[in-house]
């Protein structure tokens, strides 16, 4: 009976070690999000990546915190994949949005009331100078959920696209 328990003991230490060893060694743990939009405003919102002579993005403390312009629309010299936690994709991250007012106080959003049509998305563009471009970007609504019958999604027009180019 003794080597019994003693197995058993010895079975559950090395599932539990190599548990533990494959979660250090193995798993991965992505950067987590946060988005400070200013108050109040509603509309899509775009990050686009990999510009030259932008600014990159940050991570500090396992955290992209991206500062939200009042046009919605940061472009920076990232990489998309920044902060993913494997190669092909991001993993679980925590991501959490809030409006910011002019003195800096922040207020949670619910992302299933006020967060809508999230995604990636590329395209590619010829511009007026004969320069093909690549654009990657995030995007995602916020505010009130928009009629589904004349929404017609963030940054798919040429005109919204142009707006992006010429920020």
């Amino acid at each position: 009976m003794k080597k019994l328990i003693f197995s058993i003991v010895t079975i559950i230490l090395i599932l539990i070690l190599s548990i533990s060893l494959y979660k250090f060694f193995v798993v991965k743990d992505p950067a987590d999000e946060v988005y400070l939009i200013p108050d109040g405003y509603e509309g899509c919102i775009g990050i686009f990546y990999d510009f030259k002579n932008q600014e990159p993005l940050q991570i500090e403390n396992n955290t992209i915190t991206y500062q939200v312009p009042d046009d919605g629309i940061i472009k920076t010299s990232s990489p998309e994949n920044l902060g993913w936690a494997y190669e092909d994709h991001s993993g679980f991250r925590q991501v959490d949005y809030y409006y910011v007012d002019n003195q800096g106080n922040r207020k949670q959003l619910n992302h299933e009331k006020y967060i809508h049509y999230g995604g990636n998305a590329s395209t590619s563009r010829t511009l007026p100078d004969g320069t093909h471009i690549n654009l990657s970007f995030s995007h995602f609504y916020v505010g009130k959920k928009p009629d589904n019958y004349s929404f017609k999604g963030c940054f798919r027009t040429d005109k919204e696209l142009e707006q992006v180019l010429d920020k």
